[in-house]
């Protein structure tokens, strides 16, 4: 408060000196110190599955929420950033699950694509979906394994026209990978009785909107 008497001022100002106040006025927060670790407690507990566990989620949680902060700004995906010379860096596409350097790795919330399979999706090769639902797509060897289908047995499907599969192509249009699609192969499903174990199921959708299990 500030007084005037007597031609005489009066009185005190709150100042701003200390380092808490200045930034409170800023609105800025102030850095916190860092917590000094035990060296010897590092080094004997740094290496444990725990904290090895912990530190691989806390890696994984900042990456993830870096790639959806960048999907703001590119929504349809984005090939990713990264050392393509670390083969320790390579990734495993969804759908053909070959491995690729990051610079190849096309990325969206729903999985990650070599750069082939991303553009035989985007030409409408197969749908954007098989990335989300694995239940309405297989490969050759789900034919082996649920219907003892020996490939060469299922080329044999394919060429008379029993099977139904889509082709994947690379840049120089050489076939690398084919994918049936459930919708397309209804009739094989009814006539071909599963042999295998572990009975994997697939489903289409009717014309009226209703999931028919295979």
């Amino acid at each position: 408060m500030i007084y005037y008497r007597l031609g005489y001022l009066t009185g005190t100002l709150k100042g701003y000196e200390r380092e808490e106040d200045i930034l409170n006025l800023l609105g800025k927060e102030k850095q916190k110190k860092k917590v000094k670790l035990d060296p010897e407690k590092l080094n004997k507990y740094s290496s444990t599955n725990v904290v090895q566990l912990a530190r691989m989620s806390a890696e994984y949680e900042g990456t993830r929420r870096i790639r959806l902060k960048r999907l703001k700004d590119e929504p349809d995906g984005f090939f990713l950033d990264g050392d393509d010379t670390d083969p320790g860096s390579y990734y495993s596409c969804k759908v053909c699950r070959n491995t690729m350097p990051p610079s190849q790795t096309w990325w969206t919330p729903d999985g990650l694509t070599c750069k082939d399979c991303h553009r035989n999706i985007k030409k409408g090769v197969v749908p954007a979906e098989i990335l989300k639902n694995d239940k309405i797509w297989f490969k050759s060897w789900h034919l082996r394994d649920e219907f003892d289908l020996h490939p060469a047995t299922v080329r044999k499907f394919v060429r008379n026209g029993e099977l139904v599969g889509r082709e994947l192509k690379d840049d120089e249009s050489k076939i690398y990978e084919t994918i049936f699609m459930a919708e397309d192969n209804v009739s094989f499903f009814k006539t071909h009785p599963r042999k295998g174990k572990r009975k994997q199921r697939w489903h289409v959708v009717d014309k009226d909107g209703k999931v028919v299990w295979l």
